[in-house]
């Protein structure tokens, strides 16, 4: 479980930090050991000096098992928000980097108001943590027109592979629900609605996209056919999704 992992690094860093708070998937009750990565946000009382820095660093070298990516931002940061604020650092795959802008926008800021779990420090009420409807939306919509529709147009032959095809059949309603509700969802949220939304003809490639999170046997036994439902699928998603 990823509880292990986080109290490895409280263990070695908690005297850094001010809080720690996770969000993604272990805090949309979504977390698949194997699967998922640990998303965080770490406040710090101030921007990290060379000597914290070089500690952190350390302690995500040595962490092992999932990942525990994230950023560190200080109070005034995370209530500024993440389109007004300067790169930060952050860990990504056991390595500390000092300053990016990875994780900064408004879904993550969106799912540490409304859903983070404590994993040390005070509630994020206490922080004045950012968080804006429009911007989420905005974001979402730019997301749509950008990564997602370059990834419709460019994936065709990749989701011969079953994690790629699950990869965009939940994604692309993710966003969708988020634009039709204002709020956020996990991969396996957006799967359930994606079945109650879409047409009964879908139900076969969102519940093999379903099992493949879930690590269960897939309903396809040709890779043809689940690319040529993935492809179909997907392109609609996308448009219904811009035009929501």
């Amino acid at each position: 479980m990823f509880s292990e992992t986080v109290d490895r690094y409280l263990g070695q860093a908690a005297d850094l930090i001010d809080g720690l708070y996770l969000h993604g998937s272990a805090a949309l009750g979504d977390y698949r050991a194997g699967i998922s990565d640990i998303d965080f946000v770490a406040v710090v009382g101030a921007p990290l000096s060379d000597d914290a820095f070089a500690r952190l660093g350390a302690v995500h070298r040595a962490l092992g098992g999932p990942h525990l990516d994230g950023i560190y931002v200080t109070r005034d940061e995370l209530a500024a928000g993440p389109l007004a604020i300067g790169p930060t650092p952050y860990a990504r795959a056991h390595r500390l980097h000092r300053a990016g802008t990875f994780e900064h926008n408004p879904v993550t800021w969106h799912t540490l108001a409304h859903h983070a779990v404590v994993a040390h420090g005070p509630p994020p009420s206490a922080l004045a943590v950012w968080d804006s409807t429009d911007a989420l939306l905005s974001y979402q919509r730019e997301n749509l027109r950008g990564y997602w529709t370059g990834w419709v147009d460019g994936a065709s032959w990749s989701l011969l592979h079953r994690g790629a095809a699950a990869w965009g059949v939940l994604g692309i309603p993710r966003l969708h629900h988020t634009l039709r509700t204002g709020r956020i969802t996990s991969k396996t949220g957006a799967g359930e609605f994606a079945l109650s939304t879409y047409d009964s003809r879908w139900h076969r490639i969102v519940t093999d996209a379903l099992a493949h999170r879930s690590g269960q046997p897939g309903t396809y036994r040709n890779p043809f056919t689940r690319r040529r439902d993935a492809v179909r699928f997907t392109r609609m998603a996308l448009d219904a999704a811009l035009d929501a």
